[in-house]
């Protein structure tokens, strides 16, 4: 074999080895096709990053396009990812810089920072400078997953896959939480993933469906906090979770009396002039008091007398009102408007002594609970009355007035 045949032998054998290096991938510069922008300063960056829902469905979508070894598909790792950007734990991020020549398994990429996510898959670093970034680590079995997010980018990256003694040695090491998860030992359905897991690794024992968990053992203090049992409001957490777990029952709250009684006290001046006192005695009854809708209005019906006690006209009069009035909830006040009866004996034959039919309009401030008094027992108001035949006349024969109402 001459010399020429041993030369052209070896060029064929040359030949697949430097097609293997030509095609080689190598990134050369960092920040061209950002997922995000601006780069990463801090660890905090880093953490607002991964919960941008845009950025999280990036990594979903990439994630579902790459390979991870050891695993069917990447997409098993996106909760563990959320999980750990949403708990923002520092001590879980390392600050490192990979020099050049470092392999990575893919990286995730935008076309100058627009359009889909896209995968580059195996590649090393070829600047001259190396990459700073940030690295975090996700264990599954017994492989530990090495990912990297470049801080010029955001662009997440797998390093690479390592295998994980540690986890094969005590795979139980973060199990005990699961013990409290009850609806998880029960069924399996209803399990976290990292308790799906221990108990496929037989680190947490299930519990049979049909035998009886007492998760109302510590619910015994609930009976106590009076406002939780009726409004739930201002429950502890222990209770909150017995309430949710029905091992407390729920006291009704109790429904509102439809009746109650009234007094008003006042005074009413008229421009004719006159001056009198009143005061009305009689009851509130709210039909809708079992209706959300209209549980808000009420009917008032009072008998009352009014001595005039000044002027030269009008006369002394009994009442007898009937109002529809609607109680507004905040602030606690309350509008009416109504019918009544003035029953005088004076001079039928002068306006403003005569009897008459009235109407009636008021407005209130329920102002029980700033004297310390509750359920508005005590409220102030102020209130006009005309009569229907005498409207034209208001300024002169209408009567203006205020008082006081006490509810019983």
């Amino acid at each position: 074999m001459n010399f020429k045949t041993l030369f052209q032998i070896a060029l064929l054998l040359a030949l697949p080895v430097n097609s293997v290096l030509a095609d080689e991938a190598r990134l050369l510069k960092i920040g061209d096709h950002p997922v995000h922008q601006p780069p990463l300063e801090q660890k905090e960056d880093l953490c607002k990053m991964m919960k941008k829902e845009k950025v999280l469905k990036f990594i979903e979508i990439g994630l579902k396009q790459a390979s991870c070894l050891g695993v069917d598909t990447c997409s098993v790792f996106y909760k563990d990812i959320k999980n750990l950007f949403d708990s923002c734990d520092k001590n879980k991020f390392i600050e490192i810089e990979y020099e050049k020549e470092t392999a990575f398994w893919w990286m995730m990429f935008r076309t100058s920072g627009v359009g889909n996510i896209k995968l580059a898959k195996d590649f090393v670093w070829g600047g001259e400078n190396p990459i700073p970034a940030y690295q975090f680590t996700i264990t599954r079995d017994d492989k530990e997953y090495i990912f990297a997010v470049p801080k010029g980018c955001g662009n997440l990256a797998l390093l690479k896959t390592t295998d994980c003694p540690k986890c094969k040695d005590n795979p139980c090491e973060d199990c005990g939480q699961c013990s409290s998860e009850i609806d998880c030992l029960i069924d399996d359905s209803k399990c976290s993933d990292k308790c799906a897991q221990c108990k496929k690794d037989k680190c947490v024992i299930g519990v049979p469906k049909d035998v009886f968990i007492n998760k109302c053992e510590d619910c015994g203090q609930c009976s106590k906090e009076i406002e939780c049992l009726v409004d739930e409001k201002n429950c502890s957490p222990t209770c909150a979770q017995c309430k949710k777990d029905n091992c407390v029952v729920a006291v009704p709250k109790p429904c509102d009396n439809p009746i109650r009684f009234l007094a008003d006290l006042g005074y009413y001046r008229q421009s004719d002039p006159a001056d009198y006192l009143f005061g009305r005695f009689g009851i509130e009854y709210k039909p809708f008091a079992q209706d959300s809708s209209f549980k808000d209005v009420s009917l008032l019906t009072m008998l009352g007398v009014v001595p005039r006690i000044k002027g030269d006209d009008g006369d002394d009069a009994l009442l007898l009102d009937v109002i529809a009035q609607y109680n507004v909830p905040s602030p606690d006040m309350f509008i009416g408007i109504g019918l009544g009866g003035w029953f005088t004996s004076g001079d039928v034959n002068h306006d403003s002594a005569d009897s008459d039919l009235d109407i009636i309009a008021n407005i209130g401030l329920n102002v029980g609970e700033y004297v310390g008094k509750k359920n508005s027992d005590f409220a102030v108001f102020f209130e006009i009355r005309s009569a229907v035949d005498e409207l034209d006349a208001l300024a002169e024969y209408g009567r203006f007035g205020a008082g006081v109402r006490f509810r019983f």
